[in-house]
C-alpha cells in the first residue's frame, strides 16, 4: 500500500544513520531492497539540496576564514540570529514522497533497537 510521507528537513537528518543502517542490511529480500533503493535515491536528493541551501545561508551570512593554515566559512557573530531563524524555517519546510511503507516482518531478520524502529516508524507498518 503506498502512501504520502510528509516530512520535514529536520525529520530526515534525525533519522539518516537508522535509514542507512536498513538501507546497507545484506538480509533484506531483493523486492524490499529495490523500495529501499527508491526510498534512498530520495533521501539523497533531499538530503543534497538541503546542503546546498544551507551552505548558501552561510555564505549570505557569513565570511572567509584562515585559521591554521585553512580556509573555511563561518556565520558572522552579528548575523547569527538572522541565519539561525532562516535555518530552522529550512528545517521544518516540508517534503512528501509516495512510499510503499515496509511491513515490520520485512525487518525480521534485521537487528534494531526500539530507538531504531521510533526513528523508522513513518516508514514502517506495525502489524498485530
Amino acid at each position: 500500500m503506498s502512501v504520502e510521507l510528509v516530512l520535514t528537513y529536520k525529520d530526515l537528518l534525525d533519522r539518516v544513520e537508522v535509514l542507512k543502517k536498513v538501507f546497507s542490511s545484506d538480509v533484506i529480500n531483493i523486492r524490499l531492497a529495490l523500495r529501499l533503493k527508491k526510498l534512498l535515491d530520495f533521501v539523497e536528493k533531499e538530503l543534497n539540496y538541503f546542503d546546498q541551501m544551507r551552505l548558501s545561508l552561510i555564505r549570505k551570512y557569513g565570511e572567509r576564514v584562515f585559521e591554521d593554515g585553512k580556509e573555511f566559512e563561518r556565520v558572522k557573530a552579528e548575523n547569527m540570529d538572522k541565519f539561525s531563524s532562516e535555518l530552522n524555517e529550512l528545517l521544518s519546510t516540508k517534503i512528501t514522497y509516495q512510499f510503499e511503507k515496509i511491513t515490520i516482518s520485512e525487518l525480521e531478520h534485521m537487528k534494531l533497537s526500539a530507538i531504531d524502529l521510533k526513528m523508522l516508524e513513518p516508514f514502517i507498518v506495525f502489524e498485530e
